[in-house]
């Protein structure tokens, strides 16, 4: 599905994204990676580091509280995340349906764990995985860390504080295709 660029960050292949543009990633995907083994192998990967060190870099970025995730700071970031993942392949509007069904499937997860109507860092990180999961080609912890980082570095920035906010929503749009950005 893609590669792996000289800084280490994710790629995906020209074709990669043609064969999502045409709707052949609408489907579950790779059959191999339904084994078994592959199953327990991803499922162990949920607890990957480096993969949890990203969701925390994105946790920063999203949560305004630190405490928890609103459907609003979620919806803000899937949205920059789809426009990096999916612009112009999808509508706005199909982005937006798209996120409202992530949300409530989220929400739902989470509110078995005893949250409600918001996103703990726990939700955010399985949604994290789950979004790689899809998007990486291959069953590896640093592969699915190096998606997730290479998305955080397209849509947002760090600040001379340490901080990271997101980019303006129009570079983001400007810049999805072009080789710094996934």
């Amino acid at each position: 599905m893609g590669s792996e660029g000289a800084d280490g960050r994710a790629r995906l292949s020209g074709n990669t994204l043609k064969h999502f543009r045409r709707g052949r990633y609408l489907a579950e995907g790779n059959k191999a990676y339904y084994t078994s083994s592959a199953i327990a192998r991803r499922c162990f990967l949920v607890r990957d580091l480096g993969i949890r060190e990203a969701t925390t870099l994105f946790w920063s970025l999203a949560s305004n509280s630190g405490e928890s995730i609103t459907k609003d700071e979620y919806t803000e970031l899937m949205t920059y995340v789809a426009q990096v993942l999916v612009g112009g392949a999808l509508s706005d509007a199909d982005i937006a349906a798209a996120i409202e069904m992530d949300w409530q499937k989220d929400l739902k997860r989470s509110e078995k764990s005893g949250h409600r109507n918001e996103l703990s860092v726990a939700d955010l990180h399985l949604s994290l995985y789950e979004l790689a999961d899809v998007w990486v080609d291959g069953i590896n912890g640093a592969k699915y860390a190096a998606f997730l980082l290479s998305l955080l570095y397209c849509v947002a920035s760090k600040t001379r504080r340490g901080n990271w906010v997101f980019k303006e929503f129009s570079e983001v749009r400007r810049s999805v295709g072009q080789s710094d950005c996934i």
